[in-house]
């Protein structure tokens, strides 16, 4: 299961595929993908994926590191979640 919110890192949605035994794999595993398909389809070159992978994720852990915040914590983001749980629903 590949969840596609990468922030927070740990959703609901990870840790319920996980009991139930799925693989599971955090949003910012889709990001580097999407990220290094993007730049094949658009630039016709093979991107340097375990450079891109290994430099995304150091960034990453880095900025998880300073704020580990989710969207709910943020007052200036509020709107923006209820209008994906209304989306979601």
């Amino acid at each position: 299961m590949l969840d596609v919110a990468y922030i927070p890192k740990d959703t609901a949605l990870l840790s319920q595929a996980a009991a139930q035994g799925c693989t599971a794999l955090p949003g910012v595993e889709m990001l580097i993908r999407q990220g290094i398909a993007q730049q094949l389809l658009f630039t016709q070159q093979q991107p340097a994926e375990r450079s891109i992978t290994q430099l995304v994720r150091r960034e990453y852990a880095a900025m998880l590191a300073r704020e580990p915040r989710s969207i709910r914590d943020r007052p200036d983001m509020e709107e923006l979640a209820v209008e994906a749980e209304v989306t979601a629903v």
